[in-house]
Order: structure tokens, then C-alpha cells, then sequence
């Protein structure tokens, strides 16, 4: 995995914010990651892996190598964005898992995640994808257990004591701040790094349970995943300018907006394996598949005039033509 792949910005924003409580401290955290405050408050921020794992080193200078474990309850599902939500509003935990397992990397793109079910116990298995010092590969596993603890949490509404622990690197010597999160049952020097409990739990049902929340968070989950599983970041890029924008703007504007010509955003686009029409399109499904299932008292006719006109259909035929072709494609 190259030092430049995407990692989600709102990790980065999350902890810049938290930390970064005086002007010396924003300078400093920010030294060496080639963004700025200016940057932060781009709502089409992009960053990569080396820009957060800067952080995280500035972070240890400034704070202590246990900086995050000391502020585990950030770690909350929100921060997760899709994934998080989804998890909430899953039917039940076995659900909220095969999320984990299917869409990780719109979570954490440096984790491949597999569940290994068990009669009595079962694990989350974390495989690292990239080579890293052993402290950024602690870090981010910690972060990784912070926030599935979250999630049994939500579930359980109790402390999760009967979980399991196990990290695939030495033990720090802060390691007594981990269990003050995670409990005493933290391993360390094991053949893997995983997270194991109670089979039963997984039919634990989830106390906000909402099949229409679900659905649509899915739907973001897998834009999410499918933007950050790319090796070419411009079709990530892309997704997130429209599904950020009010309107949708042309492809010119589009290109303008990414500071990119309109030739080199074709070009890049292209050895993407898509184009803008399809993403455009795409975008469009989304948003229709939203607004027609949204609970109103307008009738279908008129609501299908104003989801066509919403999304930028010069009329309601344009629009029916699209939802026959989108119903052909997802047949």
C-alpha cells in the first residue's frame, strides 16, 4: 500500500481538533504533514496515509506514546462516519459485524478484517495490508479495539468484560493505560491481532434498530468503501465532490472545483476505469433512492417532478428513463 493512499480526513480533523488547543500546538501538530489550517476547513479535504501517520508521530512528541489511549472515548462510532451509523442502526450485531468485515476499509484502509465463528467464541481477525513501524501498527489497532468496544457497548449496555485482546506487537510500557480502557484480558507478542467473545452475542439485537436508516447508511458505507478502495484517488475525489454538493455540478465546474483541467480529469477519470457520467449517475441513484423513499404526503407523481427536477432532469421523462435504466443495471 503506498504511503499516499487515501486514509478518511475526518480521523485527521478529529484529532487536530481535540489536541490542537493553542496556537503553538496547531503549529506544531501540523509540521510535517504538508497541510494547513486553510486545508482542515476544506469540506473536499483529502488526506493520505503519511499526512496521518505525521500526525500521530507529533501527537507522541507532544503528548506521550499512550496519547491514544488516553483519549479512547473519541473513538465512538460516530467518528467512523457510514460504518458507525450503519453499525447503530443494523438489525443485530451479527449484522453490524458483516459490515465490519465487508466494508472495513471505509473505516480503516490499512486493516483487511475477517470474522472466524466459533460454537462457543469468535473473533474479528485485523490482517495489516502495509508494512509499518511496530508503534503506528499499535496505534492503530488500539483505535481500532476503542472503537469495536464502542460497538459492544451500544449492544451489550454493559461493559464488554468477557472480550478478549490480542495484539501482534510487544507490549508498551503503557500498556497498563490500555487495559484501564480495554480491561485485563490484553494480550500482547501473539500470532495475531484480534478481538474474541461469545458466540451468543452475536444475535444480540440492536437497541436502535431502524430498517430504513440502515438501508441508506449502507448505501453511503459502500460509496465510502468503494472511494477509498481505489488505487486511483481521483475517482474517490470525484464521489465526494458530488455527494457533497448541493446541485451537482457540471464536468467542467467539476474539473475547476478539483483544480484539475477538464482534459486531465477525462484522462484520469479513464484510467479509473469510469467517467464522469457514470459517477454523475451514480450520485443520481443515490440521491433519488433517498428522496422517493422519504416519508412525505406528496403524491407519486408529484414527488417523482420534484426528485427530477431536484436532481437536474430537464423532466420527469428523463428522470423515468433513468430509474428504468438503473433497474435494468441492478437486475
Amino acid at each position: 500500500m503506498p504511503s499516499d493512499v487515501l486514509m478518511p480526513p475526518r480521523y485527521f480533523k478529529l484529532l487536530f481538533r481535540h489536541f490542537a488547543t493553542t496556537p503553538d500546538l496547531r503549529v506544531s501538530l501540523l509540521e510535517g504533514t504538508s497541510l494547513s489550517e486553510d486545508n482542515l476547513s476544506d469540506p473536499n479535504l483529502e488526506t493520505t496515509l503519511s499526512q496521518l501517520l505525521a500526525l500521530h508521530d507529533n501527537l507522541a512528541q507532544l503528548f506521550g506514546d499512550n496519547w491514544a489511549a488516553v483519549t479512547a472515548d473519541l473513538w465512538t462510532q460516530p467518528t467512523l462516519g457510514a460504518m458507525g451509523i450503519a453499525n447503530q442502526y443494523a438489525p443485530d450485531l451479527n449484522t453490524a459485524v458483516s459490515l465490519i468485515v465487508a466494508y472495513g476499509r471505509a473505516a480503516g484502509p490499512l486493516w483487511d478484517r475477517r470474522l472466524e465463528r466459533g460454537e462457543e467464541r469468535s473473533k474479528i481477525v485485523f490482517d495489516l495490508l502495509t508494512d509499518l513501524r511496530e508503534d503506528h501498527r499499535r496505534r492503530t489497532i488500539e483505535i481500532g479495539f476503542f472503537g469495536l468496544r464502542q460497538l459492544l457497548l451500544l449492544y451489550l449496555r454493559r461493559a464488554p468484560s468477557e472480550v478478549r485482546y490480542r495484539f501482534k506487537v510487544g507490549e508498551p510500557r503503557y500498556a497498563p493505560d490500555i487495559r484501564a480502557v480495554l480491561g485485563d484480558n490484553v494480550s500482547y507478542d501473539t500470532s495475531e491481532n484480534a478481538l474474541d467473545f461469545p458466540t451468543s452475542w452475536l444475535d444480540i439485537k440492536s437497541p436502535l434498530a431502524d430498517p430504513i436508516a440502515f438501508r441508506f447508511s449502507r448505501l453511503q458505507l459502500e460509496a465510502e468503501h468503494a472511494a477509498l478502495s481505489h488505487a486511483v484517488p481521483i475517482r474517490g475525489r470525484v464521489e465526494r465532490l458530488l455527494r457533497n454538493a448541493e446541485v451537482c455540478p457540471t464536468q467542467p465546474r467539476a474539473a475547476d472545483q478539483l483544480g484539475l483541467s477538464l482534459r486531465t480529469l477525462v484522462r484520469r477519470l479513464h484510467a479509473a476505469r469510469t467517467s464522469y457520467r457514470a459517477l454523475l449517475d451514480a450520485e443520481r441513484r443515490r440521491r433519488a433512492e433517498a428522496f422517493l423513499h422519504a416519508g412525505t404526503e406528496t403524491s407519486a407523481p408529484e414527488k417523482i417532478a420534484q426528485v427530477a427536477e431536484h436532481l437536474g432532469y430537464s423532466d420527469p421523462g428523463s428522470f423515468a428513463r433513468a430509474r428504468r435504466r438503473w433497474a435494468r443495471t441492478a437486475g
